[in-house]
């Protein structure tokens, strides 16, 4: 039985390893998001960097950044992530 009940598989050490040095970014991350409101500026819908940026008084690039580091192609009950932060072109 694994050391954590609710995990069906164990990560290998390496992995862990990169999981625990890593994981100050998803704090951080959630302290940035939490701070710029950004869930109450995307309770309309999904919005453009470049809209976010403007609505919180920051840098477009950034915030685009901000999201790129926290990208996954599907949420885990496989529906896709409704955000969408990408720059206008």
């Amino acid at each position: 039985m694994p050391a954590n009940p609710a995990s069906h598989t164990e990560l290998p050490p390496h992995a862990q390893l990169v999981q625990m040095a890593t994981a100050h970014w998803v704090s951080h991350i959630l302290y940035v998001a939490a701070k710029l409101s950004l869930a109450d500026h995307l309770a309309s819908g999904a919005k453009r960097a470049d809209e976010l940026a403007a609505a919180t008084k920051t840098h477009a690039p950034s915030l685009s950044r901000l999201h790129a580091d926290t990208r996954t192609p599907r949420t885990r009950d496989g529906t896709r992530n409704p955000i969408r932060l990408d720059t206008a072109r």
